[in-house]
């Protein structure tokens, strides 16, 4: 038989609790619906967010909302626009970014003061949603924490549970190694 997992939700409610961004009662919009998204949204669903915002292209969002509320119970849960107006926490899970030409996720003008982003790709340059988000004074974080938080998992995953508890209290040497 062949087993496989997906950590990235986990990874990024960590790396979220890594900066300090409290969950509890949060407005979350989460861009993006793929693989990634939708380990991210079960994630957060399993935390105290106050309502999960889920867009992208197509039906994808509608079809992940439709899903999650199948599997599990939590928040207020719902397809939505890109739109970061009425949300305290976004999350960007698309692709976009990934190239010099794309296209910013969302409207920046229309982040709210106090509103915190996370950016989860792991690129070692800032993303432009990052550079967007600077200018105007709104906190952003890269994607590199949520790799380094799935470390932990992984190796619990593939049975070092001793060395997984070990790696939990002190992951500066993770930092070290994936910043290489």
């Amino acid at each position: 038989t062949l087993e496989g997992a997906l950590f990235d939700g986990l990874g990024l409610v960590d790396a979220l609790r890594h900066h300090g961004i409290a969950l509890t009662g949060r407005r979350v919009l989460l861009l993006g619906a793929g693989g990634a998204g939708a380990a991210i949204a079960a994630a957060l669903l399993d935390t105290p967010i106050a309502q999960l915002s889920i867009h992208d292209l197509g039906d994808r969002a509608e079809r992940l909302v439709e899903r999650l509320q199948v599997e599990v119970c939590g928040p207020r849960l719902q397809a939505a626009s890109a739109d970061p107006a009425d949300h305290d926490l976004i999350i960007q899970a698309t692709p976009l970014g990934m190239r010099p030409d794309d296209p910013l996720p969302l409207d920046v003008a229309r982040i709210a003061p106090g509103t915190q982003v996370f950016d989860i790709l792991m690129k070692s340059a800032t993303t432009p949603l990052m550079r967007a988000c600077a200018a105007r004074g709104i906190e952003a974080h890269p994607g590199f924490e949520m790799l380094v938080q799935q470390v932990p998992a992984y190796l619990e995953f593939f049975g070092l549970p001793e060395v997984a508890r070990a790696m939990r209290s002190d992951l500066s040497g993770v930092r070290q190694v994936i910043a290489a």
